[in-house]
């Protein structure tokens, strides 16, 4: 059966942020049998239909079906030719909590039911364009026209979309039912492992098995369905990666770009400046010349205008040491406020001679660059490099270094060597000037702000105070009080009071100056006056706890004499008037939405 679609693409609305199944489903339609719907959002796909079938991305609600899944495939001949899921409920409910927070994993559903009967993931793309695609099936819809169609549709969308050279895959060789989708697809085994193991037996010996490796090539997808394929423009990475290839040179040995435009000396308060992508970001806006207040001199001025904007933009702001920056559209619109371009690069696996070749060729093509380490290591903004990538220049940020992340400077910029090895991501940047309308920009950012605060996310951690909303002040007050049973001697620059408190004080004093932005913006209304005043509210009571946290020394005289019970109970009480503000913040903020959707 031919299983390859017509399918049409459309950008998931900019102000729709599914998170629930049900909100999901709502993006449904009928669909014809040849052809399928797929809606993209940041160029990546989040929901497809045919019409058997709903390809989406997991959310939280899904952990009992996964643990079904789990637990049938702990009864089927892979049972022991795989990396082994969790069959537990907690375990599969984290297992899915990962799954949604990523945008590679695939959760396929059988129509009308919306049963879940497989999981199909993106893994990663090589260095020669190849994408490794993983599949799991629930035995019952395996080795039929069902895995098939969904394997045959995920394939189409990295040939016709990704713009990938190849779609490759590893399996058992005696697992029949588990490379017979592929093998319709036109697969060949291109390799046999012998040996392979990923579970050990009661004993602790590696249960072995003959694996195999099977690939389709572009050019072997275009030849077997010439009546659905279109060529399409080959996305910049992969462009990138030939150019590399074909190019013994490949790039200059040493290039650096030139700022757009001169930048006065920092001017801004300095402290709370802790989030690195807020504080990279700005810098951004600078190096590109965006900033059309000047100095006597003509230099652009720089303070904390748009570092605050950003902490907003990439919802730093509305969370405790948490951020959904790379979900949605939240990135592009950070950048896209300026006119900035951007793709992201997924290098986790690259040898540290791919990261340099590709960062080279990016910057000597006029692209600046972000890298994002693995460790908690300097962020690093290069804008050129030396001994052909050895030697980046750039300026560095890290999370919590207040004084480096507001003191980069474009002139005296550091050279550092040898800063392309273990790598998570990269972030390319390319000046484009088709800068998206700010009022848009915060209105949606607002939007944001508010789901926050309501809807928990499926990467919250209460016990570990990262996420967003309510929740998070009754899960500090409980760990607070847990302290005070235990009589506790920890108080002063430790968790939950350091740094949870600075944090705190920090992002409402980013939603505090934006919502000031916003005013300006949007002009006043009696709404958006409250919600500034109750933020501000928040934002000194936190800063008040702040401050007993953090100094043991040089503070009031009555606090210094206080037991550590006494001023837990002090941070209990401002928390608790936290908690009843962001209640009424919560109100305000989803008045102020509705009167700006009506603009």
């Amino acid at each position: 059966m031919n299983t390859v679609k017509k399918f049409y693409c459309e950008n998931l609305p900019q102000d729709f942020s599914p998170r629930t199944l049900p909100e999901i489903l709502k993006l449904a339609k009928k669909i014809n049998g040849d052809t399928a719907l797929v809606y993209e959002r940041a160029n990546k796909p989040f929901f497809m239909e045919t019409d058997r079938l709903i390809i989406r991305r997991f959310t939280i609600e899904d952990a009992e079906a996964v643990c079904e899944l789990a637990n049938d495939r702990m009864n089927s001949s892979m049972r022991n030719y795989d990396i082994q899921w969790p069959t537990d409920y907690e375990g599969c409910k984290n297992a899915v909590a990962y799954f949604a927070g990523e945008d590679i994993y695939f959760a396929v559903c059988l129509k009308p039911s919306m049963k879940l009967i497989g999981f199909i993931a993106y893994n990663n793309v090589n260095d020669e364009g190849i994408l490794d695609l993983g599949h799991v099936w629930h035995t019952t819809y395996q080795d039929n026209s069902l895995d098939t169609e969904a394997l045959s549709l995920m394939t189409q969308y990295a040939f016709e979309k990704l713009g990938v050279n190849g779609v490759t895959a590893g399996n058992p060789l005696e697992c029949a039912e588990q490379i017979a989708p592929l093998k319709a697809l036109g697969m060949e085994i291109t390799e046999i492992r012998e040996s392979a193991s990923f579970v050990n037996d009661e004993h602790g010996n590696p249960i072995e098995f003959t694996g195999c490796k099977m690939l389709i090539t572009k050019e072997k997808w275009e030849a077997t369905n010439t009546e659905s394929y279109y060529p399409k423009h080959k996305p910049e990475i992969l462009n990138m990666m030939e150019t590399v290839k074909k190019n013994e040179l490949r790039y200059p040995p040493q290039y650096r770009i030139k700022p757009k435009g001169k930048t006065a000396a920092y001017t801004g308060v300095g402290w709370p400046h802790s989030n690195a992508y807020p504080a990279i970001f700005s810098a951004v806006f600078l190096f590109y010349g965006k900033e059309s207040r000047l100095n006597e001199k003509g230099e652009q001025i720089n303070d904390d205008l748009q570092y605050r904007i950003q902490g907003a933009l990439s919802t730093e702001a509305y969370g405790v040491d948490y951020s959904e920056l790379f979900e949605g559209d939240h990135l592009q619109n950070c950048l896209g406020l300026y006119g900035i371009k951007l793709q992201v690069v997924d290098c986790s696996d690259w040898a540290q001679a791919q990261v340099r070749d590709y960062v080279c060729t990016a910057v000597s093509s006029e692209k600046t660059v972000i890298i994002e380490p693995k460790e908690y290591k300097d962020m690093h903004f290069v804008f050129g490099y030396a001994e052909e990538g050895k030697t980046l220049f750039c300026c560095p940020f890290l999370d919590g270094d207040d004084k480096k992340n507001c003191s980069f400077n474009f002139q005296k910029y550091y050279k550092r060597k040898n800063r392309t090895a273990h790598v998570k991501r990269l972030l390319i940047l390319e000046d484009t000037g088709e800068i998206r309308q700010p009022r848009d920009m915060y209105r949606q950012s607002l939007k944001q702000a508010l789901e926050m605060m309501t809807t928990p996310s499926p990467c919250m951690d209460f016990t570990k105070l990262k996420g967003a909303g309510i929740g998070i002040y009754d899960a500090w007050i409980a760990l607070l009080q847990q302290a005070n049973a235990e009589n506790s001697d920890v108080f002063y620059m430790h968790f939950p009071v350091f740094p949870q408190f600075i944090i705190l004080y920090e992002n409402r004093l980013h939603f505090y100056e934006f919502l000031k932005v916003c005013a300006e913006t949007y002009g006043e209304f009696p709404e958006l006056t409250d919600l500034i005043h109750n933020c501000e509210a928040v934002r000194d009571l936190a800063f008040e706890d702040a401050e007993l946290g953090f100094h043991r020394e040089n503070g009031k005289k009555s606090r210094l004499t206080m037991t550590n019970n006494e001023r837990r109970n002090l941070l209990i009480d401002v928390l608790t008037k936290c908690r009843a503000i962001d209640q009424r913040i919560i109100v305000l903020l989803q008045k102020v939405c509705e009167v700006l959707a009506c603009e």
